[in-house]
């Protein structure tokens, strides 16, 4: 049977410093990135604004392409295939369903500006101009492989 996958793209900041792995099959990067949703609340009488967290998954050169020009901080615009896994909490064994992004297109659309002790340790700024969008496909593989055990 051939899978199907629910196609989705979101534009948000990234939380978080990436955590990338390497696995015996390649590189993943793990990242999170929060998308600002507002709706008019008729029982507040006025509009609600709320962060919706969306956990992405890189794997392979997409993944290089994560550590090499994402930051915390960033504005992004990410494409990608929806996954959804039912784990296990680590005490109470109590199931968890976890939908996941695994990112097939990038987009950094802007860099926070790094403060001056931050400068060092801040990753130089990639040019607009000569950053080529990278789309790679959906390896099956990375959703069944046994070493993809990461905690958002």
């Amino acid at each position: 049977m051939k899978r199907t996958y629910f196609n989705a793209q979101a534009t948000g900041i990234v939380g978080a410093n990436p955590v990338i792995v390497n696995l015996r099959t390649g590189t993943v990067a793990t990242l999170s990135v929060g998308v600002g949703v507002s709706y008019a609340d008729p029982a507040v009488g006025r509009t609600v604004e709320r962060v919706e967290w969306h956990h992405l998954i890189a794997a392979g050169s997409m993944a290089e392409r994560v550590r090499e020009s994402v930051i915390k901080g960033c504005r992004i615009k990410v494409e990608g295939v929806m996954r959804s896994v039912i784990e296990h909490e680590k005490l109470t064994r109590k199931p968890i369903l976890r939908t996941r992004m695994l990112i097939q297109s990038l987009e950094v659309l802007d860099r926070p500006q790094p403060r001056p002790k931050d400068a060092p340790q801040q990753r130089p700024a990639v040019v607009a101009a000569n950053r080529p969008k990278i789309v790679a496909p959906p390896p099956d593989e990375l959703w069944e492989h046994e070493e993809f055990d990461i905690d958002f």
